[in-house]
């Protein structure tokens, strides 16, 4: 088990600095469909805006993500890069979009699940229902907002062009995508690029380490325990045969 923390933990983070192995962006554009639809790797369009949100009587700005909700639970679903976005698709009982949201608003308000928040898109105010509460998400800034980008789509009666790009793919992948993106104009963000400065970061090698002696120094008790167990054991019966 400890072997197992040892080797995740760098990937983890990656994972959670990043979201996924390779993040294209284009500020407030809409991303080139060159970028879009670039072979060699399996990819989720999200497009991010910022609008006035209102949350108990309170308006403020708040960043706004429409993510392929079912696609990324279909290419991130067995990976640490799962966010659990399949709640995203199931409809709420009382027909606002269902949302995961950001555990950080203001000082004062708190938002908890079942919740409604009021997002203007367009022209017009859609009610969403907070069905998840999340503490940090990569690349948004609290106060934010999660939905599906189709559900979205749907009720405000608009299409909402994606501004980002998630692709699941090998570092070999990186080449292929990075020609496309530079072409563009568009940027790029490896979680490989992250994975690396995490594996060699000093404290991180440390922190492995003394994980690693950790590991290795209860093994070694644990040996000496059971051959104590053994002798005593032995002793014993010795003792009661005699």
């Amino acid at each position: 088990d400890t072997f197992l923390v040892v080797k995740a933990w760098p990937v983890d983070g990656s994972w959670q600095t990043v979201g996924a192995d390779f993040v294209v962006t284009n500020s407030d554009l809409p991303l080139p469909a060159a970028v879009l639809d670039v072979e060699g790797g399996e990819v989720v369009h999200a497009a991010l805006f910022t609008t006035r949100a209102r949350f108990d009587n309170q308006r403020m700005n708040a960043t706004v993500m429409a993510v392929d909700a079912a696609r990324h639970e279909e290419v991130f679903g067995e990976t640490p890069g799962a966010a659990g976005y399949d709640r995203l698709v199931t409809p709420t009982a009382n027909g606002a979009i269902p949302a995961i949201v950001s555990t950080t608003w203001t000082q004062r308000l708190r938002p908890f699940v079942g919740a409604v928040v009021t997002l203007p898109v367009g022209d017009l105010e859609l009610d969403v229902e907070i069905v998840g509460l999340v503490d940090v998400q990569s690349g948004l800034q609290p106060p934010f907002v999660i939905l599906d980008r189709g559900t979205l789509e749907e009720a405000a009666g608009t299409s909402l062009a994606p501004t980002h790009a998630l692709y699941r793919g090998p570092r070999s992948f990186a080449s292929v995508l990075e020609e496309v993106v530079t072409a563009s104009g568009a940027a790029m963000t490896a979680r490989y690029e992250v994975l690396d400065r995490l594996a060699a970061d000093p404290m991180v090698r440390w922190a492995t380490l003394g994980m690693w002696a950790g590991a290795v120094l209860a093994g070694v008790v644990g040996v000496v325990s059971m051959i104590a167990s053994f002798v005593i054991g032995a002793a014993r019966r010795r003792q009661d045969l005699g």
